[in-house]
């Protein structure tokens, strides 16, 4: 199913992410919303977890203690994204947008989650339910549009 798949390939947003917190270390911080689902994958979080218990200690991020301990796949997945180039200068902005795809993510897993949750009121004729559904439904996806 599409959600295994996800949960091994790692995205170009878990790329991007990543490289930019090897490349400069201002970027380790993700904001508090989407800090516990910035990485989907096994090895995005394996390297983000890394990353993270190496960041206090240093200025930069030790690429030979970063990898220390990877599996395979994810030494494998790690090799792509230090041949990534991030054009100089469109860091933050990649950073920005980055954030962004994961917010909009967020949101849509929470979108299929309540159109469940009223189909299910829907069988069950739970008309104040169904109403209270739909009206977060709107918000967020008037939230997905912006």
């Amino acid at each position: 199913n599409w959600y295994s798949i996800m949960q091994t390939a790692m995205s170009l947003l878990e790329q991007d992410l990543i490289k930019l917190m090897i490349i400069d270390k201002s970027f380790v911080e993700l904001p508090g919303d989407i800090k516990d689902s910035a990485f989907v994958s096994e090895s995005g979080n394996i390297m983000y977890n890394r990353i993270m218990e190496l960041a206090p200690d240093s200025r930069q991020i030790d690429i030979d203690k970063l990898i220390e301990g990877f599996d395979e796949e994810t030494s494998r997945q790690f090799d792509t994204i230090k041949d990534k180039v991030i054009p100089q200068g469109r860091e933050m902005d990649i950073f920005n947008e980055c954030i962004e795809r994961i917010r909009k993510r967020n949101l849509k897993a929470k979108e299929s989650h309540i159109i469940m949750q009223l189909s299910m009121a829907d069988e069950e004729d739970n008309h104040e339910e169904i109403v209270r559904l739909t009206r977060q439904l709107m918000e967020i996806q008037k939230k997905i549009r912006e």
